[in-house]
């Protein structure tokens, strides 16, 4: 009974797979997050219910014994959270994603659909004020053998020059969410899909990083604190304001 069962999970989770990898509208990594980051929910993970609606999202007819089984398939370290590494192990193949397997070495979460968004978006004003209008002109830019083709592993190392603040970690990601159908080439049809989803995002963004830089302006205008010392008592070390810091300065004002 127990092999049947196991048979039953693994060919089950292999249709999920292959559904999961078919939907490039929706990565894996980026499920995860949507889930892990829902409205009113932490995000140290995701839990059973959240879990069992995205596996119902390709198989309707899962029971909740079902979705049981397979909570504890993958729950490996039984904290009732399934963190990245978890969620993905049966649902990602060895060679579907770099995201997947950046992730599984260095443990950290995926980039968020924000950040994504801001990387790229940078990116294409970077490429604009660099008078790069086309798309055939960014593959030009970036194909560093001449061959026409734009890879993965050249435009990784084009965000080298581009973008040198990013991590090795934050570069692959993006290079991954560029090669939508992960065969290592990255079309221009690629390139016009992130891009048209990033720029829309990119100035959401900055229209509300704006209007939140107007509200801290005129807050710490109204206080009869000088602004330096309003400064200093959010900084443990004298002049510098490390992030954490930062960020607890925004949701106090």
């Amino acid at each position: 009974p127990q092999r049947a069962q196991e048979k039953w999970a693994h060919d089950l989770l292999m249709g999920i797979r292959e559904a999961v990898e078919c939907k490039r509208d929706l990565p894996l990594e980026t499920a995860y997050h949507r889930l892990a980051n829902e409205q009113g929910s932490f995000s140290f993970g995701v839990d059973r219910p959240r879990f069992g609606r995205f596996l119902r999202m390709f198989r309707e007819d899962l029971t909740d014994a079902h979705l049981e089984d397979l909570w504890v398939m993958l729950d490996k370290d039984s904290s009732d959270m399934l963190d990245f590494k978890e969620f993905s192990a049966r649902l990602l193949s060895p060679a579907s994603t770099q995201i997947g397997a950046s992730v599984a070495v260095s443990g950290q979460p995926p980039l968020t659909e924000e950040h994504m968004n801001i990387i790229i978006g940078r990116l294409l004003r970077q490429l604009r004020a660099a008078n790069v209008q086309t798309l055939e002109q960014v593959v030009q830019r970036f194909d560093q053998n001449g061959d026409g083709q734009l890879t993965c592993a050249e435009l990784e190392r084009a965000l080298m020059v581009e973008a040198p603040n990013l991590s090795k970690f934050e570069r692959k990601q993006v290079v991954a969410r560029f090669d939508q159908d992960r065969n290592g080439t990255i079309t221009t049809h690629e390139l016009l899909h992130a891009f048209q989803i990033a720029e829309g995002a990119h100035s959401q963004i900055l229209r509300g990083a704006q209007e939140l830089t107007a509200h801290i302006s005129t807050v710490l205008a109204q206080r009869p604190h000088p602004l330096a010392q309003t400064f200093a008592s959010f900084c443990q070390v004298p002049g510098v304001m490390l992030r954490r810091e930062f960020e607890h300065f925004i949701h106090h004002v």
